[in-house]
């Protein structure tokens, strides 16, 4: 599985049988050749960061143990875009309370001091919608 944000790719991989690390690649033509972007690794997930916007990636992944290293995965493609939301505009049809507005849903935040990230609620009586003005037309395939 893949997630893209902005010159972005987030890659989350099931642990295979009898391995003891994993070696995510990338490459920019479908089938390879593949860089290796990190080493050994113990999780099942990398974000692999620098990339281009608008760019289309090609990654893999291959687990490693003593006995040396296993086939490709299967090949995941990605394009990384930024994020189209970021600061815009916000409509909202109300607001919890002043930590969770409709400008902090696009506020980019990772943390607070309040312990909050990026987020918006509404209270829980009315409709609940938010619109975001992105200032032109796109054509939007997933919102996350």
């Amino acid at each position: 599985m893949i997630f893209t944000n902005d010159q972005s790719a987030k890659l989350n991989w099931n642990p295979a049988p009898g391995a003891t690390g994993y070696s995510p690649k990338r490459a920019t033509q479908n089938g390879g050749p593949y860089t290796t972007v990190a080493h050994n690794l113990t999780s099942t997930n990398y974000v692999d960061t620098g990339l281009t916007n608008g760019t289309t990636y090609f990654h893999i992944v291959t687990a490693v143990n003593t006995a040396g290293e296993s086939a490709n995965s299967n090949e995941v493609r990605t394009t990384p875009h930024a994020n189209l939301a970021l600061w815009q505009q916000t409509y909202t049809s109300s607001y919890e309370n002043a930590d969770t507005r409709a400008y902090k849903a696009v506020d980019g935040k990772t943390e607070t001091t309040e312990g909050f990230t990026t987020r918006w609620s509404s209270t829980a009586t009315d409709p609940q919608w938010l619109s975001i003005d992105l200032q032109t037309v796109y054509q939007i395939n997933r919102v996350v």
